[in-house]
């Protein structure tokens, strides 16, 4: 026991360079359970490990002592408000929304086919002038014969 208190000692406070020295000139405080009972041993070794200093509780990240969570605030007990209560299924408001509704898919669906139609119409500009275009390169790369007047 007290070999095994002497290496975890001299692990902890820098014996690698106090190698030479013997057991007492290391540690001088050191006591020695040799000869004694293993009761004696278990029970020294309870009595060091308890005079050991903890950290303070303030500083542990968990702690039984202190109540690590805030109280709940319990049910809510708040009254209905009965001012924001769904209406009944009303069956002409129903149907004042699906016709709105329908109204609203056929106007975006008419505006999306008038950009559709707009579209069509520019890609078919732009094939007008490229193949314009097109035409006016052939007839300026084409070779030309010299004119020779008729004899």
């Amino acid at each position: 026991m007290a070999t095994k208190m002497a290496s975890t000692i001299s692990r902890n406070f820098g014996g690698s360079d106090m190698n030479h020295l013997s057991g007492e000139e290391k540690f001088p405080e050191m006591t020695e359970f040799s000869g004694s009972s293993d009761e004696d041993k278990a029970c020294a070794k309870l009595f060091w490990q308890s005079v050991t200093l903890h950290p303070p509780i303030e500083s542990r990240l968990v702690s039984g002592d202190i109540r690590q969570r805030l109280p709940n605030a319990g049910p809510f007990l708040q009254d209905p408000n009965y001012a924001h209560e769904p209406e009944q299924d009303d069956p002409k408001l129903k149907a004042f929304m699906a016709n709105a509704h329908a109204q609203m898919v056929y106007e975006e669906s008419a505006s999306l086919t008038k950009l559709a139609i707009k579209r069509q119409e520019t890609r078919m500009i732009h094939q007008k002038r490229q193949s314009e275009r097109k035409e006016k390169e052939k007839i300026s790369h084409r070779t030309r014969k010299p004119l020779v007047p008729d004899e």
